[in-house]
Parts: structure tokens; sequence; C-alpha cells
């Protein structure tokens, strides 16, 4: 579970330090309200808090919960969820989905990784693109790791496709991706304030 979580918090960081070099996000936004992501209210409270999934509802599930009991921190808490299928659109179909829940109990993130290789991230594009309107920065052609991301008001989403494997989708609110950003430009700071020789 350790590693469970310092995955996904890496990839956050990763995902946050990639939108402040093509987004320029900055924190201090105003608050947003919350917005439904695969059924679930991401900038909202996550009530009644899912449960743990029996072991026969892992395969089929029925409701949403918790594959395993969530880790939790000084943040907040962190685990991998399991929705029933007619919350997900066909690109989500097979996968998983880890989320990330703060110590008041708001949904600040999910992360979405795809299981089908078939997957092509124009179709996660153009999924997303249908709610949302056409990315506000994307680099789909002509790069070995194709992405798009959305800089909105209500919500950050970014796309990924890493090689030949399809593909890295996380919906973050506005106030996490604002943190994750500032996290980013400390982290940075602090690299460069290392001798360059020891």
């Amino acid at each position: 579970m350790a590693r469970r979580r310092y995955t996904n918090a890496l990839t956050s960081l990763i995902c946050a330090a990639l939108v402040v070099a093509t987004l320029g996000v900055t924190p201090g936004g105003a608050h947003a309200e919350p917005i439904t992501i695969l059924g679930l209210p991401l900038g909202g409270p996550m009530a009644p808090m899912p449960k743990v999934c029996k072991f026969s509802e892992v395969a089929s599930p029925t409701a949403t919960c918790f594959i395993d009991k969530p880790t939790k921190d000084d943040r907040g808490q962190y685990a991998a969820l399991n929705l029933p299928d007619a919350q997900k659109p066909r690109w989500a179909m097979y996968g998983s989905i880890n989320v990330s829940i703060s110590a008041a109990g708001v949904l600040e993130r999910i992360n979405y990784r795809t299981a089908e290789d078939w997957v092509l991230i124009d179709e996660i594009v153009s999924s997303i693109g249908s709610r949302f309107g056409a990315p506000t920065a994307k680099e789909l052609y002509g790069t070995q790791i194709p992405w798009a991301a959305w800089e909105l008001s209500s919500v950050h989403i970014r796309a990924t496709q890493w090689g030949d494997r399809c593909c890295d989708v996380a919906f973050i609110t506005p106030e996490a991706a604002a943190r994750d950003a500032d996290d980013v430009r400390q982290r940075n700071a602090q690299e460069k304030a290392r001798p360059l020789s020891p």
C-alpha cells in the first residue's frame, strides 16, 4: 500500500509539473463547484463514503466500493476504487482507478489507467471533448508521449499516452492542481539550490 501511495503521489506531481509547463497554473484560484466525473462528485464530499468491496463485488460491482482499505496520512486518504460499468464510457471499461480524498472528505483527484492497448488516446480526447470542448493544450502527433489537457474553472483534466500503452487520465480539482503546482515549484527551487559538485 505504501508503494501504491508513493506511485499515486508521484503520478500527481508529474501531471502537475506538465500542467505548470504547458498551462501556467497558478495557485489561489476561486473555489470550484463540485462536478460529476464517472459518477463521482469531484470537488465535493464523498458521502456516503464507499465501503470496501465484498469479494463477490470485485469483478462485477453493483455500487461504487473501495477495492482495499484506503491508506491515510495527514492530507487525507488514497484508495483504489471499483465502479459499476454503467458509470464508465467505453474507453474506461477496463482499467484501474485511484482517488484522493482530502482530510475534510472532499474528492480531489480521480486517476484512471486504461488496461486495453487497443484504446487510442484520440478516442479518449473525443470522449472528454464531447462534454468539455476542445483541449486547452495538446500535443497528439509527432511526439513519443501524446497528451491533451483541459484547464477549466471546474476541473483540470489531462490524458497522456505512454509509449505504445494507452493511457493515464487524471481529473483534478483546480484547488488540488494549484497545490500540486506549488509543490512542484518548491521542489524545483530546492533542486536548483543543490550544489553542482560534491
